[in-house]
């Protein structure tokens, strides 16, 4: 029945939004690397789009897109992560990026977690390259890649043969992603600062601080205010 229905072009009369709603139940499926491949030997593919081709690269990056998740589940790190999106960023990893936003609009991913993908897919290569040529310091590298989305990066992890890139992205995940910083504004107001824009530079100065090793924990972080409190008296 699904040879006829695809010799036939039937699924071309299936909106592009039920045709993504089933893929990304295949997609979150535990394994889906053999869902694909089915579905490749069914000609299904196209029906996506006519550029998306499992070949041996692609069949490669979506089992390492595998690994990388298997990785990463066992980090235990507690903030979700949606790995249909890693698997649909590497199945459409050939696409263009008009071609790949023009497919989102037809499979009407239209909500604001899916421009937000399309967005920061659009980066994906200047991200790239700032990791290769990266030599700054914990700080820096999670400046670098906290804006992004975890399934991004786990893409990113994934597709890259660069063991650098890899490596930095590895140890934002297990060393420094998920660090923050312990006082609030009614902390800094008990120790006499004025609320405003000054709060901003100092939660960002104790995030550095942080993340480069300088204090631990919420104790420390208000030692080093006061400390910064004594400089300014100065």
């Amino acid at each position: 029945l699904l040879k006829n229905a695809v010799k036939i072009h039937a699924l071309k009369e299936v909106s592009g939004h039920r045709l993504f709603l089933e893929l990304k139940l295949i997609l979150s499926e535990p394994d889906p690397v053999n869902a694909i491949e089915r579905m490749n030997e069914f000609d299904l593919l196209q029906f996506i789009s006519p550029q998306i081709v499992l070949d041996r690269h692609l069949k490669r990056l979506l089992l390492e897109i595998k690994n990388v998740i298997s990785w990463y589940k066992l980090l235990y790190i507690e903030e979700p992560f949606e790995a249909w999106k890693v698997y649909w960023l590497g199945l459409t990893s050939a696409l263009e990026q008009k071609v790949f936003a023009e497919l989102a609009e037809k499979m009407g991913m239209i909500d604001s977690a899916s421009k937000r993908m399309i967005s920061q897919r659009q980066m994906l290569q200047s991200l790239q390259h700032s990791l290769y040529s990266f030599y700054g310091g914990n700080y820096e590298l999670y400046t670098m890649l906290d804006p992004f989305d975890t399934e991004l990066l786990i893409y990113l992890m994934a597709r890259s043969t660069n063991e650098k890139i890899r490596r930095l992205i590895s140890s934002y995940f297990t060393r420094l992603k998920g660090i923050k910083v312990e006082m609030t504004g009614k902390d800094l107001i008990k120790m006499g600062f004025e609320p405003g824009p000054e709060f901003k530079d100092i939660f960002e100065t104790l995030l550095q601080a942080k993340l480069n090793g300088k204090i631990k924990d919420k104790k420390d972080e208000m030692d080093f205010v006061r400390s910064l409190k004594k400089k300014e008296v100065k």
